[in-house]
């Protein structure tokens, strides 16, 4: 019925993109049942907000109005506007020593995390904040609608100081015809954008991407004991708490075979040349090639960053790769999770490396492709992603 009621007098509803009704019966789901709904408010932005201020089966939610777009706060990026490349390369330069001591693991994590931090600080020095860009274009309305604006202001104008029967009645028909004149506007304009489209300069398959495109709502969590995680905190504990169940060291099945490995793993190696250590040519050819535009890690450090690195980062680097290539150990990365569905174990960990390990894969898997051709170690019917 209500749904019949907002059609039929064109009204329209605003909403938050999280539930609103949490049930607390165990086989319903959260849902959205809180909404405004709006009529006549054209030129005012709105912005629907869900707080997590829960006094009953429903979260309150918080309506933001203003005459002034709204701005939402950008996704988390290093370098947000304008970024001066030199200067980004002369302040790196002069705050990475090469005179850093590579002989222990911790060694090589402080290390690690010191250049990260040295990128991160220069990079968010050298952008500037990008400049917010409204559309100051202004419709240009016909005339005639010109005209039925300025003579509907003016007779609601009238009415509200007579308050005669009269003046109404011709408020509201001049109110009625601009209405009418609006929408013929409004659709004549769009059949000629539609016209306009054209398979040629890509705007047909622009304007079919943004009508497609959907926005999925964040799927509720829920707790063990059937309560729902509302909050961004309580959901990133929940997972947590399910990935430290899950990934526990597997129990011994065989221990014959457990055995013979690992006196296999004990035995003297052959002794054999060591591998041959990286240059900083080849750090600077695998940085070039590096995949564009690909999402970073948890340190927010891009592949546009590294490939503005100065000369000495790119010998720090050199050096900070041909120490993992001489000791058994990696420098600890972070990792980030993407999730879906109301229970914990629907979901599997996607790991974000870093940049930093981005490349190590890309120079280690260079020494180790000649051995494995050279020894045929893959068999040909072996395939993957």
């Amino acid at each position: 019925m209500l749904y019949r009621v907002i059609n039929q007098n064109g009204y329209d509803t605003i909403s938050p993109d999280n539930p609103t009704y949490w049930p607390t019966h165990p086989n319903r789901l959260p849902d959205v049942l809180d909404f405004f709904i709006t009529s006549g408010l054209w030129g005012i932005h709105f912005l629907s907000q869900f707080l997590n201020d829960l006094s009953s089966d429903h979260s309150p939610v918080l309506l933001t109005t203003s005459l002034d777009p709204i701005l939402e706060l950008p996704p988390p990026i290093l370098t947000p506007g304008y970024t001066d490349w030199n200067y980004f390369a002369q302040s790196l330069d002069s705050v990475i020593d090469l005179r850093v001591p590579l002989k222990t693991p911790e060694d090589l994590d402080e290390a690690v995390q010191e250049f990260t931090l040295a990128v991160q600080r220069t990079a968010r020095t050298s952008s500037q904040p990008p400049t917010p860009k409204y559309n100051t274009q202004s419709i240009n309305l016909p005339q005639l609608i010109r005209l039925l604006i300025t003579h509907k202001r003016r007779a609601c104008s009238k009415w509200q100081r007579t308050r005669y029967p009269s003046d109404r009645q011709h408020y509201e028909q001049l109110a009625h015809e601009l209405r009418s004149e609006l929408s013929s506007f409004r659709s004549d304009t769009y059949n000629s954008y539609i016209i306009s489209l054209s398979t040629h300069d890509h705007s047909l398959w622009d304007s079919t991407k943004r009508l497609l495109r959907s926005h999925p709502t964040p799927s509720p969590l829920r707790h063990p004991d059937n309560s729902w995680a509302r909050s961004d905190e309580d959901k990133a504990q929940l997972f947590a708490n399910h990935l430290r169940s899950i990934f526990q060291p597997s129990p011994e099945s065989y221990p014959i075979h457990s055995h013979q490995v690992q006196e296999y793993l004990d035995s003297p190696l052959p002794l054999t040349l060591p591998p041959s250590p990286f240059t900083p040519s080849e750090v600077t050819y695998a940085i070039q090639h590096l995949p564009r535009k690909k999402s970073p890690g948890y340190d927010l450090i891009t592949d546009k960053i590294f490939r503005h690195l100065p000369r000495r980062a790119i010998l720090f680097l050199t050096y900070l790769y041909n120490a993992i290539l001489a000791r058994p150990t990696f420098p600890s990365c972070g990792n980030s999770l993407i999730s879906k569905y109301t229970e914990p174990s629907a979901y599997r960990p996607i790991s974000l490396l870093p940049i930093f390990s981005k490349l190590f894969e890309k120079l280690f898997l260079k020494c180790l492709v000649p051995i494995f051709e050279s020894q045929n170690l893959i068999p040909s019917h072996q395939f993957g992603f």
